[in-house]
């Protein structure tokens, strides 16, 4: 039984992953009951938008970014527990409850659970946001730990997220494959010799990320005026975020495409036909830079410039072959990285353009879903 807040059909549910993690669960004949712990009721669906949009609102007024929106409050919990316990009496012959996320588990019988995501509410707030957190989030952060401890399994897709959930959760079974997984929905034929071809012929600078990176996204569309200035054939195109969000800024030569949908096929083939003409995708926000859209812009030949986060340093080494780090959250030192593979010879633009794709070359749905599915059988202890 597959659990995850949304549809797990729906490709657009969590960046993909749920669709793309029980498609391949299925490739591999796993017969996979698909749960929703989104109440499809109009009053959890009122009672959410109220949540949202004044509870949460009037708590964040005096705790500044508190993480306490509707789907961790208690209603929406009890309502959750609801379906998982619904949903263990109509199949309760499957051999595991896998969740995404660490807030579920199933607590109702003895049929083990995995738990699967990127971090836990506490390494976000302390390691990311670099605060304490509040008293409500204290208690959301021991609810996430009791699950955490309960779990046969525990996977997350950063090593680094690993080793603090370890520190939190010492006894717990936490794992961290070696190789991470590219949310790729492209359903053409990847032709490595044409997209170099087009590549090499580029003019476009490309970013992919929504509000979380909009400084980094303002950073680069000021540094593109200085460069249009330079060379008026410079495209950049901003995936994400739109025009709006960007008042007073100039914007010669700058496309907002707003965010993009993969589960819409003429929004996807926007997307992948955008990715495949980039020329570099860049996104300089610190401390987090987007790693998702990062690998598998790599994965589509794409150099990329972006900040040495200590996810991907860790897991790409301080030096890269495939692009360059952008070490100061500056328009001078951006300006000069950009330019560095703009205007670099052909033959070490198409090196980089091909250690980029060999980087994560491996890191598919299938592999890593195989790595789930060992996991399962040996109960964790091969890792």
């Amino acid at each position: 039984m597959f659990f995850s807040i949304g549809d797990s059909s729906d490709a657009s549910t969590w960046s993909n992953v749920p669709y793309l993690f029980t498609k391949h669960l299925e490739k591999k004949g796993i017969l996979v009951r698909r749960i929703n712990l989104k109440s499809p009721s109009l009053f959890n669906q009122l009672t959410e938008k109220i949540w949202n949009r004044l509870i949460y609102k009037i708590l964040n007024l005096f705790f500044k970014r508190i993480h306490y929106y509707y789907s961790r409050c208690f209603l929406s919990t009890r309502s959750s527990y609801s379906i998982i316990k619904k949903s263990l009496k109509k199949y309760p012959q499957v051999d595991f409850c896998i969740f995404i996320g660490y807030d579920y588990i199933n607590k109702f019988n003895n049929i083990p659970s995995l738990l699967f995501g990127d971090w836990t509410l506490e390494v976000l707030i302390k390691e990311r946001e670099n605060r304490n957190p509040f008293y409500i989030e204290k208690k959301l952060i021991e609810m996430e730990n009791d699950n955490i401890n309960s779990a046969a399994i525990v996977v997350s897709l950063f090593a680094q997220c690993k080793e603090s959930m370890k520190r939190a959760n010492p006894k717990a079974n936490i794992i961290a494959f070696d190789k991470n997984v590219i949310n790729n929905l492209y359903d053409g034929a990847i032709q490595a010799k044409e997209i170099l071809e087009k590549k090499e012929q580029s003019k476009c600078i490309l970013f992919v990320g929504r509000g979380n990176y909009l400084k980094g996204a303002q950073l680069l569309v000021e540094t593109f005026h200085e460069l249009y200035q330079e060379d008026n054939s410079l495209q950049l195109h901003i995936i994400g975020l739109t025009k709006k969000q960007f008042e007073g800024l100039p914007n010669d030569n700058v496309y907002f495409h707003g965010f993009l949908r993969k589960d819409v096929k003429e929004e996807r083939d926007l997307y992948y036909e955008l990715l495949i003409n980039a020329k570099v995708v860049v996104n300089p926000t610190p401390i987090w830079g987007g790693y998702s859209s990062i690998i598998e812009s790599m994965f589509f030949y794409t150099p990329v410039i972006l900040s040495p986060f200590k996810e991907f340093v860790s897991e790409f080494g301080s030096e890269i072959s495939f692009g360059i780090y952008n070490h100061l959250f500056e328009k001078e030192t951006l300006l000069r990285n950009i330019e560095k593979i703009m205007y670099m010879p052909h033959s070490d633009y198409q090196q980089m353009s091909i250690s980029a794709h060999q980087s994560v070359e491996s890191y598919t749905w299938d592999n890593y879903v195989d790595n789930i599915i060992r996991c399962m059988e040996n109960n964790g202890e091969s890792y």
